[in-house]
């Protein structure tokens, strides 16, 4: 093989091996980053349930503290829901759901256009106190 033909097998090989390899790190990122979205929406509704362990906190507290910590761990539209709303007027022993969610396609790296209207969600349920 004379050294022009090795020239042209070293272009052919590149263009078949690059297209794979970009897809492999882009998708490793992708997924990564999947898996932080769902530790930092885990994380909130968890800090959320704390909050309604002190006395007096209300729904907007709890939204308001899950609010920030998606805010400080840069998820970009995140939502608080705390089910029922009215938690504290509740008797001892019903369970309090915070559900925190976001959409894939506002918090992706790289590829935002794949995932298109594709939630995901971190529900924390919990059992009221004796008032």
């Amino acid at each position: 093989m004379n050294k022009r033909n090795a020239k042209g097998a070293v272009v052919v090989e590149l263009a078949v091996s690059l297209p794979v390899l970009l897809l492999v790190i882009f998708g490793t990122l992708e997924i990564c980053n999947m898996i932080k979205l769902k530790q930092s929406l885990t994380i909130a509704a968890y800090e959320g349930a704390i909050i309604s362990t002190i006395p007096g906190a209300t729904a907007s507290d709890i939204q308001q503290a899950s609010q920030q910590v998606l805010t400080d761990r840069g998820v970009n539209m995140g939502n608080v829901v705390v089910s029922p709303s009215n938690f504290q007027s509740q008797p001892s022993g019903t369970a309090v759901t915070v559900t925190a969610n976001a959409m894939y396609s506002q918090n992706s790296v790289v590829l935002s256009g794949i995932f298109g209207t594709m939630n995901t969600q971190a529900k924390v349920v919990f059992m009221k106190d004796l008032d």
